[in-house]
């Protein structure tokens, strides 16, 4: 743990990151299952294969799609100290074969965990697999889903893989986002049923992010869509019982992320190869929600009368300049100090001669004038 964050491994238990607590709200932003029990979901393949601990936190699904078959199994880790933090490094036990490595780092004076993953095959022939983490989420203090829980997926289009409700395409149909038919799927409560979903044809930007509006808390990933296209969501809206995976009836929805677009689509690693990367996981919490993210922090930018409500999260301390920009110039801006402790809210006065609908741009820079954050909406300003 740091100051901000609060981190539990399960390494006997899939080397699953099992809590992410955010210490300045006391909230586990993980789902954490309070037992243990197996679910008949899972890979079909090999015969008998398909179950699964729904145990909760970030679980890495390799090497089959999905859950993969090594999220109850014990891994082994070692612990680096380092001059800033920690690093706990994370390995499953096939060193002969194609294998997966996670560094997990905690860094002092930050609201992130940086993860580094390496997904190699020492082999002297091409290794046919996939690679999916799934963070199992429920932000906020009650370790559930409540009604106003929503995804933040940047794209238009998804694809479904699976779904209970029969108003809405089968698998691997196209199904607009975030509206369909007039609902708003952000929010599970829309669905009627289950529904899995990737982002189409690929992941759209470099963060994702869920958020509970009633909490005002959520959790943020920051990645490299260039290296990990697969980017998918998983929720409930009733269609399963909880007793299924727990005895408290508690729900959870699913972040999941991958080295393939989908679950059809598998990678050729080469022999001897390796693939190499790093993304991290941060909470938010007090803004509102999140329009832009990066490994600086979050940004959220709305409308509220006649006015603009700019929220800005960071993942460490910093002082600058927080603007607002309608066109081409600024129309407001404050030196402030910012931390993960303290994000900034702000009610920012429409001008009067603004016009109908403009560009605007929501920055924060250094005192010198670099930008640091910046989020950019094309909005109705009246």
């Amino acid at each position: 743990q740091n100051r901000y964050l609060h981190v539990t491994l399960l390494p006997d238990l899939g080397g699953r990151i099992y809590e992410f607590i955010f210490r300045s709200t006391r909230s586990d932003e993980l789902y954490r299952n309070p037992v243990i029990k197996p679910t008949h979901w899972g890979p079909e393949q090999p015969e008998g294969a398909n179950w699964w601990l729904a145990a909760g936190g970030i679980e890495w699904g390799f090497p089959v799609p999905e859950h993969g078959y090594e999220f109850g199994v014990p891994w082994g880790y070692t612990v680096i100290p380092e001059a800033r933090g920690y690093t706990i490094t994370l390995f499953d036990g096939h060193p002969d074969l194609p294998h997966v490595s996670v560094d997990v780092t905690l860094f002092a004076g930050r609201a992130d965990l940086a993860l580094t993953f390496r997904v190699a095959n020492p082999l002297n022939r091409a290794a046919r697999v996939q690679f999916w983490h799934n963070a199992m989420v429920a932000p906020g203090p009650a370790n559930t889903l409540g009604p106003n829980f929503r995804f933040i997926f940047p794209a238009h289009t998804v694809l479904v893989h699976s779904t209970s409700a029969p108003d809405l395409p089968g698998p691997y149909q196209p199904l607009s986002w975030p509206t369909y038919k007039g609902r708003d799927l952000r929010y599970p409560r829309a669905w009627h049923g289950w529904l899995g979903f990737f982002a189409a044809p690929r992941a759209q930007t470099n963060w994702v992010a869920v958020y509970d509006d009633d909490a005002n808390e959520g959790l943020v990933r920051v990645f490299p869509a260039d290296i990990v296209p697969g980017l998918k969501g998983f929720g409930f809206d009733g269609g399963v019982d909880p007793a299924e995976w727990t005895d408290d009836g508690s729900f959870y929805a699913e972040i999941h992320g991958g080295l393939t677009p989908t679950f059809r689509d598998w990678l050729k690693i080469p022999p001897g190869g390796i693939i190499e990367w790093t993304e991290t996981w941060f909470p938010v919490w007090r803004i509102g929600g999140v329009v832009d993210a990066s490994l600086d922090g979050a940004l959220n930018l709305e409308r509220r009368g006649n006015a603009l409500r700019a929220g800005v999260f960071p993942t460490h301390a910093m002082n600058g300049v927080l603007a607002v920009r309608i066109g081409q110039r600024d129309v407001w801006a404050r030196t402030m100090y910012i931390a993960p402790d303290a994000p900034a809210v702000v009610d920012v006065p429409l001008p009067a001669s603004r016009p109908q609908r403009a560009t605007v741009i929501l920055e924060f820079r250094t005192l010198s004038g670099e930008p640091i954050l910046r989020a950019e909406r094309e909005m109705d300003l009246r």
